[in-house]
């Protein structure tokens, strides 16, 4: 039913626009599926929307359209005030992500940067644990690991973020080297180098993640989040609106997301 998956769809996003869940941490491991659930709600509003309008003028009086229209009314159990909800919770939820989309995108580079800047310094320092310049408890000198580790440092200073497409798989592939290393000599045995590698790895993969954000995903939200369609039949909520307003006057901060929608 049209009606369950309105309030299926409310209770969602109203989890997202709780503080604290849409942080940055989370959109960037979550992007994808942020875009996927942000098309549902606005699928399933354009729907509802369209197909429970007011007829046209023409339309009004023809007897077939009027019972169509009325069919769908009926068997959605077409609730204005959930779906107005539902508009209001997508487009603060789409403000708020779109803020955050904005802020990483402008920051993209030059945190790419630093992550990659941080990598190569502490794999540096796990190869001097190796070389024995390091005094870390129960950790031996070893002369193999310490060249290795060096050399994975070379290579992660050595990715381009101009060319993201060689950077990307080169990161993923230091990434599954240092998991096969790690393993192979047992080097969770020693919780500080564990935790050495283990940052290491954090550091590379939010590269990777920092790209998954890219230009095109503001245009991706504009065009998914559209609202051109309803402006006209949106005068119809405006008694819902109204009495939403009465209740929770700080339904203002929703609307204004709902105007730039």
């Amino acid at each position: 039913m049209i009606r369950e998956k309105v309030i299926k769809l409310n209770k969602q996003v109203e989890q997202y626009l709780i503080e604290g869940v849409l942080v940055e941490e989370y959109v960037l491991k979550s992007i994808s599926a942020l875009l996927k659930f942000m098309k549902e709600c606005n699928i399933c509003l354009r729907w509802i929307i369209l197909h429970t309008s007011e007829l046209p003028v023409g339309a009004d009086n023809n007897k077939r359209c009027k019972q169509m229209l009325q069919m769908v009314v009926t068997d959605s159990q077409y609730n204005p005030a959930d779906v107005f909800k539902l508009l209001l919770n997508t487009a603060q939820f789409e403000f708020n992500l779109k803020e955050l989309v904005s802020l990483l995108l402008a920051e993209k580079h030059e945190r790419w940067i630093a992550n990659r800047k941080e990598a190569v310094e502490r794999l540096i320092e796990l190869a001097d644990v190796f070389s024995g310049a390091m005094p870390l408890t129960r950790v031996e000198k070893n002369d193999n690991l310490q060249a290795w580790f060096r050399k994975m440092a070379k290579s992660i200073e050595s990715l381009d973020f101009q060319d993201w497409t060689s950077a990307g798989r080169q990161t993923n592939q230091i990434m599954t080297a240092l998991d096969e290393v790690q393993q192979f000599h047992e080097l969770d045995a020693n919780m500080q180098v564990k935790q050495f590698l283990n940052d290491n790895k954090r550091l590379l993969s939010t590269m990777i993640l920092l790209n998954n954000v890219q230009e095109s995903t503001i245009s991706i939200m504009d065009l998914v989040a559209d609202l051109s369609y309803a402006w006209i039949i949106i005068d119809s909520f405006t008694g819902v609106m109204q009495e939403g307003i009465k209740r929770s006057p700080s339904l203002v901060t929703k609307l204004r997301a709902t105007f730039l929608k």
